[in-house]
């Protein structure tokens, strides 16, 4: 019985290291020095995983902000062979709440068929520069 116990703890041991050591495989993507000045990547991939920092985008208005924004992460995720249905998770930090809902559809048609994320949209007293309204951070699952 020890020995049934010891094996099967040598191959929960093996796949363990075996996820860790994918894990540890990371690769980062800068958009600019003011990243590493700052310290984060705008993209950090590990495995099939896709993590795009909080990404903020010009404009007088949250709606011109996100529609801004969701334009740059199209461009992101086409460099790594995805789209937004591959998006599997959303947080909207915004300093205009009412304003953020009322751009909902300006939102929605950047998912295609319907294939919206999990989400979470939080109000916030400010973003890092004035007159930034809104930032979007987002999980992706690559394809294969």
């Amino acid at each position: 019985m020890k020995r049934v116990f010891l094996a099967g703890l040598g191959l929960a041991l093996a796949s363990l290291s075996t996820q860790a050591e994918e894990v540890n495989e990371l690769s980062r993507t800068f958009a600019g020095p003011w990243e590493k000045e700052i310290g984060y990547a705008q993209t950090v991939q590990a495995g099939r995983h896709l993590y795009l920092a909080g990404l903020v985008g010009p404009g007088e208005t949250v709606e011109t902000q996100l529609s801004n924004i969701y334009e740059r992460i199209v461009q992101i995720l086409s460099t790594h062979g995805a789209d937004t249905s591959h998006i599997v998770n959303e947080v909207i930090y915004t300093t205009d709440m009412a304003a953020l809902q009322e751009a909902i559809s300006t939102r929605k048609a950047f998912f295609t068929l319907d294939r919206y994320p999990a989400a979470t949209w939080v109000e916030v007293s400010r973003l890092f520069e004035p007159g930034l309204k809104v930032e979007v951070q987002v999980t992706v699952y690559l394809p294969e």
